[in-house]
């Protein structure tokens, strides 16, 4: 189970892109393993935990007659939506970050004219006649 293995058709294409070898096998280590497991660990607990704090404190018997009044949920409610909306706003802040720096990446001046540029990939060695004459032509077209 290596990183190389992970989205194949994938990998050619974001590593051309970035222009860089793309090493995941980093993600399959025992202590990337452990410390994802502890987390999601974590959250599990923290997500079942505080809504059963909030729903032990209430008594049946005021929620059966009416009387019940959610006076304790307003704080969490409020402190979890402006976290989650901070969360949200620097998530899209990095988005859009990303999506800018790629785009100035992908047409971003090279400093030299790119249009009408031929290029050969050749099997043959230098002290080769062939080499040679082709490498006349060319110079004879620009």
């Amino acid at each position: 189970m290596g990183g190389e293995d992970s989205f194949p058709a994938l990998r050619p294409l974001v590593s051309n892109l970035l222009q860089t070898e793309i090493d995941l096998s980093v993600l399959y280590s025992l202590k990337a393993v452990l410390l994802s497991v502890l987390l999601i660990a974590v959250v599990g607990l923290l997500s079942g935990l505080l809504p059963s704090v909030l729903v032990s404190a209430v008594r049946p018997v005021d929620v059966v007659k009416g009387t019940f009044r959610r006076r304790s949920k307003m704080v969490f409610s409020k402190v979890f939506i402006v976290l989650q909306n901070a969360v949200t706003i620097g998530m899209l802040a990095a988005v859009l970050v990303m999506v800018l720096q790629l785009r100035h990446l992908l047409h971003a001046p090279l400093g030299y004219n790119t249009a009408n540029i031929l290029m050969s990939i050749l099997s043959i060695t230098m002290q080769d006649s062939r080499l040679w004459s082709w490498t006349g032509w060319l110079l004879c077209l620009a």
